[in-house]
């Protein structure tokens, strides 16, 4: 049988290596968050632009008649 021992410091390098993906991992994670936020901002602002086109545009033809 063979037994891999650690080597001194090899845990505490392993748990860096460990730590820095999950850093990396949680930064993919907000920023995935961040952008569907602005991509929902965006949408409801371009919808609340259209519909108050379609008011006024109401409103003027309204008013002619």
């Amino acid at each position: 049988l063979m037994f891999d021992f650690m080597g001194p410091g090899k845990r505490a390098a392993m748990g860096r290596e460990a730590a820095a993906a999950a850093s990396v991992a949680r930064r993919g994670y907000i920023s995935a968050v961040l952008n569907t936020a602005v991509e929902t901002r965006k949408s409801w602002i371009e919808r609340l632009q259209s519909q108050v086109l379609e008011i006024r545009t109401f409103f003027l033809l309204s008013l002619r008649k």
